[in-house]
């Protein structure tokens, strides 16, 4: 966006200091009617060129038009549509710039020159590429309008603002509920804290090879001289909750982005699978979690706007903490745990006093396992 009409203007502020000064020297050391006819005109035209800036300035008209979202390594367009209402013409005129992605807190400035003809208007495109996803604020902060010689200018504070999404993309990952669900059956008895039984006996039904041996009714088995197995009811909320970290070690663009691609991409893979699921993070605006159950593709791209938005800390509470105490940690069957490999040891062992199945997704990394934190 940059050009070389900032270098341009500062040469042209030179040769005309200089001109001046020659005009000048003219007049003082030749006495005739030429030497102050071109002082006159040099000082006029000057004069008129600095006045013109007063009157032009308020005629210029900007608006921004964009796309509203594209994915991250995607081109992003943003249109700048300027206008000059004055039939004179601006010969320079100067917009300054600020992009800032919200979610990863890059921020980024620039400026770029035009020019117009009276009564003409321009469409200024300017291309924006993000390797990272979150919420692209883009901000025309303000605008200067300067004279023909480039000597004086006159600002205005504009502050015209337009957002982009940058949307991440979704990654193939296969989720096979069946064996996580099987795993959550043959260990959920060992649970011992008290209120966490989710399952009742629903019926008795004779011992075969491969039935839980815990699951043997000991005492009717020694009165009726063979084995029965309590049949158990499914748990009644085997639910699956994303939980995504946002206490982070580094605030680093790409791990923010791995760790957002991530948390969408594995609840679209459990939408697939026709299975609910909560998605949640450490607020630090209410500074408690913020809580969504996802039942629909609709639910999910409504929350992932959201998250575009959400606030990563370096130092802070972390969400697995602020979870580990939320009333909605004793009703879930798995959760899900998204988290930097910098963070992950040290943030389960809050979860020493609960077992579940822990799906463990680190960056660079996944581990499927039942996890005894």
């Amino acid at each position: 966006m940059k050009n070389d009409k900032g270098d341009a203007m500062i040469r042209n502020r030179f040769l005309i200091s200089i001109l001046l000064v020659f005009v000048l020297l003219f007049y003082v050391f030749n006495d005739s009617y030429v030497a102050l006819l071109l002082l006159i005109l040099t000082i006029s035209l000057f004069t008129f060129s600095c006045i013109l800036v007063l009157f032009v300035r308020k005629k210029v008209q900007l608006t921004i038009e964009n796309k509203r979202s594209i994915y991250n390594n995607q081109n992003g367009l943003f249109t700048l549509h300027v206008k000059n209402n004055s039939l004179f013409p601006v010969t320079k005129v100067k917009f300054g710039l600020r992009i800032h992605n919200v979610l990863t807190n890059e921020q980024y400035s620039d400026h770029f020159y035009t020019a117009l003809n009276g009564k003409e208007s321009k469409s200024i495109p300017i291309q924006l590429k993000s390797k990272y996803v979150g919420k692209i604020i883009f901000t025309v902060e303000n605008r200067t309008v300067y004279d023909v010689f480039g000597i004086v200018g006159s600002s205005k504070q504009l502050m015209k603002q337009e957002e982009l999404y940058v949307l991440p993309y979704l990654n193939d990952i296969n989720i096979l509920l069946d064996t996580w669900m099987t795993d959550f059956h043959e260990d959920f008895l060992q649970i011992e804290e008290k209120g966490f039984d989710h399952l009742d006996v629903i019926g008795l039904k004779e011992y075969e090879v491969g039935h839980n041996v815990k699951h043997i009714h000991w005492k009717l088995s020694s009165k009726l001289d063979h084995l029965l197995v309590k049949e158990m009811s499914n748990p009644k909320d085997s639910s699956y909750y994303i939980l995504l970290e946002t206490s982070v070690e580094n605030m680093e663009a790409k791990e923010i982005n791995e760790m957002i691609e991530s948390t969408y991409s594995l609840s679209r893979a459990l939408l697939e699978q026709n299975q609910a699921h909560y998605i949640s993070w450490l607020d630090y605006d209410i500074n408690d979690l913020k809580v969504e159950k996802i039942i629909s593709l609709d639910q999910l791209n409504h929350l992932l706007r959201k998250m575009l938005v959400m606030t990563f800390k370096v130092k802070g509470e972390t969400s697995i903490h602020a979870f580990s105490h939320h009333k909605d940690r004793l009703q879930l069957s798995h959760l899900i745990y998204i988290t930097s490999l910098q963070r992950a040891e040290s943030n389960l062992e809050h979860l020493h006093h609960i077992k579940w199945n822990i799906i463990h997704c680190s960056l660079g990394k996944t581990d499927d396992a039942t996890t005894s934190a």
